[in-house]
């Protein structure tokens, strides 16, 4: 009995699982759905932007961005910033407005020297970054059973040099050689 109904419970899992699936393709992908979250982000991100810009201090070297300005106060997330950083850039770049644009660019840059402010020589680099962090009390004993940053921090780095006319020489003396 107890096997049936093990069996009759994950059937059904398995079903409610593939329909969800299927369904929130379907509704995600509709045009008219898609146009609605779309409005609403632009809206929520043209508010809220500005507030996702932190200043530095205690374990953060330089200012950075956080993934949203009231749920994630102070603290520095490996793609959460990279990809903030995008949808920044949209709005600056929707703007036209060149210093606000070079404002930015303070933040922008921190996300990713804050990071390697962190790094040590044998490649382990923290996957967030809590301002009162402390590089010899974050890094574990064993760096390959944690979680780490993920590649994207290149691609972060390579996104602000190509917005900036492929400018890297902020990131010349931040590298292990």
């Amino acid at each position: 009995m107890k096997r049936t109904l093990s069996i009759l419970l994950n059937k059904q899992s398995i079903v409610g699982f593939l329909f969800l699936l299927i369904s929130s393709h379907i509704i995600a992908q509709s045009v008219k759905g898609w146009e609605n979250y779309s409005t609403i982000i632009k809206k929520s991100i043209y508010q809220d932007y500005q507030g996702m810009c932190k200043s530095a201090g205690d374990g953060l070297n330089f200012p950075f961005l956080t993934p949203g300005s009231s749920q994630y106060a102070d603290e520095l997330w490996d793609w959460d910033s990279w990809l903030s950083n995008v949808a920044i850039r949209q709005i600056l770049i929707e703007k036209s407005d060149k210093k606000l644009s070079q404002d930015m660019l303070k933040y922008e840059q921190g996300c990713v020297l804050n990071f390697l402010s962190f790094a040590s020589i044998d490649g382990w680099i923290p996957i967030v970054i809590h301002r009162q962090s402390k590089v010899k009390l974050l890094k574990p004993n064993n760096i390959f059973e944690t979680n780490m940053h993920k590649p994207c921090l290149a691609q972060h780095a390579a996104f602000i040099c190509k917005e900036n006319n492929n400018d890297a020489e902020w990131l010349k003396d931040k590298f292990y050689y």
